[in-house]
């Protein structure tokens, strides 16, 4: 009978020891989600900042559901500079926009030219319109 309390004392050692590392990680957890987070608002920042035409910084499934004309000023506006049409394109599919046409660099270029909210840049990408770029920077910049 004594073995058996020897078992019931040792899994409960090992069940205490089990929790202290358990209550130990998710500690851990909530400083590297906030490290995280913080990363996010730094990366956020630099974006808004500099620019970015990185795919990767558009979500997967973010723009699922908007017109390529709505997705694109989206993008180019987090983007903040001129985007080549192939990346742009790139951008918008990691967003979820989709296109039954055999050439969809040509039908975005179509789309956008169609519009004046786009201008070409001067090498060749695509960038909001200045006005469009105007009417953003000053929403951005009020008091």
């Amino acid at each position: 009978m004594s073995s058996t309390k020897n078992e019931q004392a040792g899994s409960v050692t090992i069940l205490k020891d089990l929790s202290e590392r358990e209550q130990a990680l998710e500690s851990e957890i909530e400083v590297l989600e906030e490290q995280v987070e913080e990363i996010r608002v730094a990366k956020r920042a630099i974006e808004r900042i500099y620019g970015t035409s990185d795919a990767s910084s558009v979500e997967p499934g973010s723009l699922a559901g908007m017109t390529i004309a709505q997705a694109s000023e989206q993008v180019l506006r987090l983007a903040g500079h001129e985007v080549q049409s192939a990346e742009l394109w790139k951008m918008l599919q990691r967003g979820g926009i989709t296109t039954s046409s055999t050439n969809p660099t040509n039908n975005l270029n179509a789309n956008l030219g169609a519009r004046d909210m786009f201008e070409r840049g001067s090498g060749g990408g695509w960038l909001l319109s200045d006005e469009i770029r105007l009417t953003n920077d000053l929403w951005e910049n009020r008091s």
